[in-house]
């Protein structure tokens, strides 16, 4: 018997053990399918990222992709995120294609609401608005700009987030990160 409970011991250790190593070597091999990128890259933490993110919209040349969850400019005064919808309006006036998915929650909730003000405002002048899937929440918040500049963090585009709340967004310059980060926005349905 004691040759027994030996071997049984002995088992469960190989067997933990051999478990530990097939879970580590699956996760090595999803973790190297992550594409990285050479990129220069800035970080524009609270009010630092609203004069650089409406710079680079205005100028852009080519096309701005836009996914973001809370886009408000319904605000009575002029405020900062009238500021970046002018931007947009501006680039695609300039000839650039601007391309903008927001968050539909699917019922008049305060984002929908603001997502949808805004979004009648950009079609009014001529910018491809879309929106999610009800069933799916997008919470994303990227701008990629003329397919080389990308910004991704955790500011919305309301006066909250531009003034009161503390956020971080990263602008990366990299053309292999824009175009992925483009094929992430088309692929919002």
């Amino acid at each position: 018997m004691r040759s027994g409970t030996r071997y049984r011991k002995f088992s469960a250790k190989a067997a933990a053990v051999l478990a530990v190593l097939i879970a580590f070597f699956v996760y090595s091999n999803l973790k190297a399918d992550i594409p990285e990128y050479e990129a220069r890259v800035s970080i524009l933490p609270d009010k630092k990222l609203l004069p650089v993110l409406v710079h680079d919209i205005a100028n852009a040349k080519e096309s701005v992709y836009m996914a973001i969850y809370m886009f408000k400019t319904s605000d009575r005064n002029y405020t900062d995120t009238e500021m970046i919808k002018e931007a947009l309006i501006k680039a695609a006036k300039g000839g650039a294609q601007v391309y903008v998915v927001m968050d539909d929650a699917g019922k008049r909730d305060i984002t929908t609401a603001a997502n949808s003000d805004t979004g009648e405002e950009l079609k009014k002048a001529g910018i491809t608005v879309k929106y999610d899937n009800v069933k799916v929440r997008l919470h994303a918040k990227t701008t990629v700009i003329d397919n080389k500049i990308t910004f991704i963090g955790s500011h919305n585009y309301t006066v909250s987030a531009m003034n009161h709340n503390r956020e971080i967004t990263t602008r990366i310059v990299s053309e292999q990160a824009a175009a992925d980060t483009i094929k992430f926005i088309k692929s919002i349905k």
